[in-house]
């Protein structure tokens, strides 16, 4: 018996495989769709990444990173 989570992404990327055939007209829409989607992977996977690892920023020490206002004399 297959693995239900490899059934879900050989669909997935089945799915993807026929919209993109089926926008192939618009190959500059395709690709600004797929650029988004990548960048929302990298994102997901820095974000899955720094959770598993632990790594937190200080509350206070990202409000003083926001609230820093350089002077320009």
């Amino acid at each position: 018996m297959p693995d239900p989570l490899d059934l879900v992404l050989a669909t997935l990327f089945t799915a993807g495989c026929m919209l993109i055939h089926a926008f192939r007209r618009q190959a500059h829409d395709v690709s600004i769709v797929l650029v988004l989607l990548l960048i929302g992977l990298v994102n997901f996977g820095g974000a899955l990444a720094l959770s598993r690892i632990g790594l937190a920023i200080d509350p206070v020490l990202a409000a003083e990173l926001v609230s820093y206002r350089p002077r320009h004399e």
